[in-house]
């Protein structure tokens, strides 16, 4: 297997108000050429406390452990894959607003206020990354924020991949993520893998770091605003995949508004005409405004 690393990026200086920060202008550059190179980063130091991640999979865990029959109680936030479906897993997903969630199971006790202070730190650190993308792709740092406000609710879900047997190690096929973008964060056992130059490069878990991966919509901007020539780069979307590893509980918890859905293997960015048309019309009516 390829020796490859994605980009580690110090996320503090981004946190300044300061515009003339070096520090921040080279962390942005970082994330930039992240985009455009890899479509994959990680970020350090970005604010969100390693006791409430660790609580925050603790409880996934425990809520996994319970009965199917607990889990399938609850009304729409569950999800297992068939029985004889060659993917194993299960998901717990949960949209929010500034209302909170729409629904939080009782078991394990607590799970809705660590979910509800989960779900503001990342909201925070979504918002930021959305200005931060926006302005490496030449764009107002509100684009982002103004295009998916009436679009999609914020939602974190918690996903839980089954163990293997022996003789089968299939795990999640390679697949794209529809949205903006994912931030990840794997557990001790990791298994996340992404794709670069036709090779499968695992991401190994770390504790203090978070994984943000670009989706179809940033691709597809990078894409338009290339083609306008205000961005020579176009940013690109890496597959990934989740291995999955003999008798080990594996989990991670993707956030900020996006969903993980299986895709071909081939390079294809699921998108509709009509999309692409919304999209050109308002990055056009944009960049004529700026």
């Amino acid at each position: 297997m390829a020796s490859f690393d994605i980009p580690t990026i110090d996320f503090s200086p981004l946190f300044s108000t300061d515009e003339n920060n070096q520090e921040k202008k080279q962390a942005m550059e970082q994330i930039g050429e992240a985009c455009v190179n890899y479509g994959f980063f990680q970020i350090t130091s970005h604010g969100i406390p390693l006791e409430l991640l660790s609580r925050t999979m603790d409880m996934y865990e425990t809520f996994f452990a319970c009965s199917d029959e607990e889990k399938l109680s609850l009304p729409h936030n569950y999800m297992k894959s068939k029985q004889n479906s060659a993917e194993t897993w299960e998901h717990l997903v949960f949209n929010f607003s500034s209302s909170g969630f729409d629904f939080c199971p009782d078991n394990p006790p607590h799970f809705k206020q660590v979910l509800e202070e989960m779900a503001s730190h990342f909201t925070k650190l979504g918002v930021l990354l959305e200005g931060i993308i926006s302005e490496c792709l030449g764009l107002p740092p509100d684009f982002l924020a103004n295009y998916k406000s009436d679009r999609s609710p914020n939602s974190l879900m918690g996903l839980h991949y089954f163990p293997a047997t022996e003789d089968e190690n299939t795990g999640k096929p390679a697949h794209e993520d529809p949205g903006c973008f994912t931030i990840v964060y794997q557990d001790e056992l990791g298994g996340l893998q992404v794709q670069k130059d036709d090779q499968w490069i695992p991401i190994a878990p770390c504790k203090d770091k978070l994984v943000v991966n670009i989706g179809d919509v940033i691709q597809l901007l990078g894409w338009l605003v290339a083609t306008l020539f205000i961005l020579a780069g176009v940013y690109v979307l890496l597959l990934r995949r989740f291995t999955m590893l003999v008798r080990k509980f594996s989990s991670s918890v993707p956030s900020s508004s996006r969903r993980v859905v299986p895709s071909s293997p081939k390079k294809a960015i699921p998108t509709s005409p009509k999309m692409i048309v919304q999209l050109l019309t308002e990055v056009w009516i944009t960049v004529m405004n700026v």
